[in-house]
Formats: C-alpha cells, sequence, structure tokens
C-alpha cells in the first residue's frame, strides 16, 4: 500500500474509538453489550495507536535515508574529513534543534500533521558558528551527524539533541533515528572504508588519524593515486605501487622519514631533495640548545655548520677540521679563508675605518697608499717632512742622516 493509502486507513481506524464512544451512552448500563463494545473500544484505540506509530517511524526513516543522501552527494563546505549535514529550520522541534527543512524532498510531518524534529550537527576540526548545526565531535566517525525526531503518540518532543548526541536513555515516547559518519559513508558510499578524495598528499596528510578507520582508502586526485590508512602504524600507505607509507618512523622518538625523493614544505611540487617555499614570512629554525642552524653532512660526517650561537650570540659560520671556507660569486672564490687562519681576497681589499694589527707582520707585495697621511703629515710632499715620506733618488751607501735624494736604492 501506498504512503497516501495507509495514512486514509490510519485515520478511519483512529475514528472508530469516537464512534464507539458515541453510541456507548446508547447502551444499558449493565447490558453486556455495552461490556462489549467497551473492550472494542480500547482494542480499536491500541489499533489506532499502533496504526499513527507506524506512520511516524515510516515518516522519520524516509526523512533521514533522504537527509544522508544529501548529506554524504554534497560538498563538504568546510574541508575536514566530517560531512556536514543539511541546518535544521528553526521552529518547534527538540530544544538545541529545530524542524526538518523544506528544501531536501523528505517528509516533513509524521503523516497525521505532527512536524518532524530535527538536530544536525557540525563534526571535525573546524567549526562555524550561527549556521544551525550544533558543534560536534572532532575525532569520532561514530556521534551523531543528525537525528530526525518524531514527536511520538503524545505530540510532545521530550528528548533533546543534547541527550541525543550523549545517547542518554529515556523512558519517553519520541521516536528517533541518528546517522553517524560512519552510517553515512557506509549506507551511501556502500562501504566506511572509502573515503573521500582529497587534493593532495598534504590534504591526505591532514586528515586527523581518530578520523580514520583502518583499511579506509582515499584517492589523491593530484597524482591519481590512491593511498590506505593502517592504524597500527597510524600512517597512509599507498596501494598503488608497493606498501610503503608516505613516512615511517625513525629510531627515536618524533623522527621520520620520506620514502619520497622530493619532500616540499609549502609546495606541492618540490624540485629538489628539500625543497621550503614560503611566501612573506621567513622560514624560522628554533633549537633549545647552543647552536641553531644547519648541519652539512659528507658521507654522514658534519662538514660544517651555518646559524647561530647563542651562548656567544653570533652568527656561526664552521668549517671541519682541515678545510677552508670559500666566499664565491658566480662559482669563482673571491675570499678564502684557510684551515690555518690565513685570509686570501682574490681581488684586493678596501678598508675604510682602519687596519689593526694585534700581533705578528703585516706583508703584502704590491701595496698602493693613494692620499691619507702619516703622523699627521701628507704622503708624497715635496718637501721632505719629519715622519713622512717622500721621493728617493740616487745611490746611498753608509750611515744616512737628514734628508737624502738619490736615484738608485738603498743598500
Amino acid at each position: 500500500m501506498n504512503q497516501p493509502g495507509k495514512i486514509r486507513q490510519a485515520i478511519a481506524m483512529a475514528m472508530l474509538p469516537l464512534l464507539a464512544l458515541q453510541l456507548l451512552p446508547l447502551l444499558p448500563a449493565h447490558d453486556a453489550s455495552a461490556a462489549l463494545l467497551s473492550d472494542s473500544v480500547g482494542s480499536f484505540k491500541i489499533a489506532a495507536d499502533l496504526s499513527r506509530r507506524s506512520s511516524q517511524e515510516l515518516a522519520v526513516k524516509q526523512a533521514a535515508a533522504i537527509i544522508a543522501t544529501v548529506t554524504a552527494t554534497s560538498p563538504d563546505p568546510d574541508g575536514d574529513p566530517f560531512p556536514e549535514p543539511p541546518p535544521f529550520l528553526a521552529g518547534p522541534g527538540p530544544a538545541g534543534g529545530g524542524l526538518v527543512p523544506t528544501n531536501l524532498g523528505a517528509p516533513v510531518t509524521d503523516g497525521y500533521g505532527g512536524k518532524l524534529g530535527y538536530c544536525a550537527w557540525d563534526n571535525g576540526a573546524i567549526f562555524t558558528a550561527g549556521l544551525n548545526r550544533l558543534q560536534g565531535s572532532t575525532t569520532n566517525v561514530g556521534a551523531p551527524t543528525f537525528a530526525v525526531v518524531s514527536a511520538g503518540l503524545d505530540g510532545v518532543f521530550n528528548r533533546t539533541c543534547a541527550q541525543i548526541a550523549s545517547g542518554t536513555v529515556t523512558t519517553d515516547d519520541d521516536f528517533v533515528v541518528v546517522m553517524s559518519t560512519a552510517q553515512i559513508r557506509q549506507g551511501v558510499g556502500g562501504t566506511v572504508y572509502f573515503g573521500d578524495p582529497v587534493a593532495d598528499k598534504p590534504a591526505l596528510l591532514a586528515l586527523g588519524a581518530a578520523a580514520q578507520k583502518d583499511g579506509e582508502l582515499r584517492l589523491v586526485k593530484a597524482d591519481n593515486s590512491l593511498w590506505r590508512w593502517d592504524s597500527a602504524s597510524s600512517t597512509w600507505l599507498t596501494a598503488t605501487t608497493s606498501a610503503s607509507p608516505l613516512w615511517t618512523a625513525g629510531a627515536g622518538a618524533g623522527q621520520s622519514t620520506s620514502v619520497a625523493t622530493q619532500v616540499g614544505i609549502g609546495t606541492n611540487n618540490p624540485g629538489y631533495a628539500l625543497e621550503v617555499s614560503s611566501s612573506g614570512v621567513p622560514i624560522g629554525l628554533r633549537s633549545s640548545g647552543q647552536f641553531n642552524g644547519v648541519n652539512f653532512l659528507n658521507g654522514g660526517a658534519v662538514s660544517g655548520f651555518v646559524g647561530y650561537d647563542t651562548t656567544g650570540s653570533r652568527v656561526y659560520l664552521n668549517g671541519a677540521a682541515g678545510s677552508t671556507i670559500d666566499f664565491a660569486i658566480g662559482g669563482t672564490t673571491r675570499l678564502q679563508v684557510a684551515a690555518n687562519g690565513l685570509v686570501t681576497a682574490a681581488n684586493g681589499m678596501t678598508i675604510n675605518n682602519g687596519l689593526t694589527v694585534a700581533s705578528g707582520a703585516l706583508s703584502a707585495s704590491n701595496v698602493a697608499l693613494t692620499g691619507g697621511s702619516i703622523n699627521g703629515t701628507a704622503i708624497g710632499n715635496v718637501t721632505p717632512a719629519s715622519g713622512a715620506f717622500t721621493t728617493l733618488s740616487g745611490t746611498l751607501t753608509g750611515n744616512v742622516s737628514g734628508n737624502a735624494a738619490t736615484a738608485s736604492k738603498l743598500l
């Protein structure tokens, strides 16, 4: 029998007790037929209540099935791994919720004129208030996503949305159908083991572990790869090639190793073994020890370090023993610090604020002095002055005192 036929039958059965009640006063008080009619009235009422209850349950189940389909086939508005149900319609429904929306094609009444109540929850890590959805669980796929409620035979919504979410046991006559994330996936997709596709691998890794089911599959749309969640290792294993995880646990706590040949941070398409991309925000390195920076390895051994020495409050550049530190431009060394500390400048050096030699000797094969003075006397004066350089010419032997002009050199 179709739904309108069931409703007409239920209405007819509901009217029989009323007819019997009208006939009852017409019979003698002690007549046996009166007792029989009274029993019939009770039976008719029970039958009418059962019919009404059946109609209410049918309407609630139909509404829940349609809402589950709408929820499963609609885009996730906040992008977390939990589907969001349609928001409830404001109205006199269960406390905390409202009524079944009228734009879904789902039943909105119980067949006897009573409106169907509705609770909707926004599960997952991202919650937006003010959208006629209640804040739900952040991780539990078994938590309610929505509930459709009939007020029962008394016509009163006795159960609240909070009681439904917590699973509180009540003795009222409300009829409730609750659907969770796991049930929606299984009921519409055929299995809880196939989740919604994700855009790329970073989006896959962003899915919370508690929201995944062991063996659940996810398609990564960026490269059409298929990944399987492994609860034992709490990681995603590729299902399209070998069973290798995106990351494997290392020897120590917090250590992990990537199976990818190229790893990108801030980029989906790294061009190097490790590529870090940042727009407008400096890349930060943090360490609680003395040295905060990057070690450069050669065959497993540290060959160099660039970073900051927190104890000495200095930017620190350190090469391994026996190595040199070269400053190069275009692949050509311009300045070099040898292993013994000797500094070599390939094309000269300009010193703007003086040069101090604390110990040892200062030697140079070719020194050009331009301008300036020695002991306050200008260099290159024609007239000799105490403590000043001047032009020498000629040949000089023996002891020299005073001023001399020679054409050769000092012997």
